[in-house]
């Protein structure tokens, strides 16, 4: 079943992965909970697919566990989010042009 992305032009994969909260909960959970983390709350806007966080960080299981917290590789509990989310949109540009995420 594909469910189109509340906010952004795009189809939501089947499972997506939170910013604010580091769970990935399957797209069909986000839509019952009204576009929200059914974890946390966070809105839409904190909605990764799950295959471009694992294209980014390829040691993370193709269909994850719902209550396990999955950490950007590299990323300490104490390091701010913006550096993560500048290195997962390094590796993330990396690899859509052909190429190898950057580890760390």
């Amino acid at each position: 079943m594909s469910i189109e992305h509340p906010l952004f032009d795009r189809m939501c994969d089947e499972w997506e992965w939170c910013w604010h909260c580091e769970h990935a909960a399957a797209a069909s959970e986000w839509s019952r909970a009204g576009w929200e983390c059914p974890w946390c709350g966070a809105d839409a806007r904190d909605m990764w697919p799950w295959s471009e966080v694992r294209a980014a960080n390829p040691s993370l299981p193709e269909t994850p566990l719902p209550d396990v917290l999955y950490r950007p590789s590299g990323r300490s509990a104490d390091e701010p989010l913006v550096m993560t989310v500048r290195r997962f949109r390094a590796g993330r540009a990396a690899v859509h042009q052909g190429g190898q995420a950057e580890e760390g």
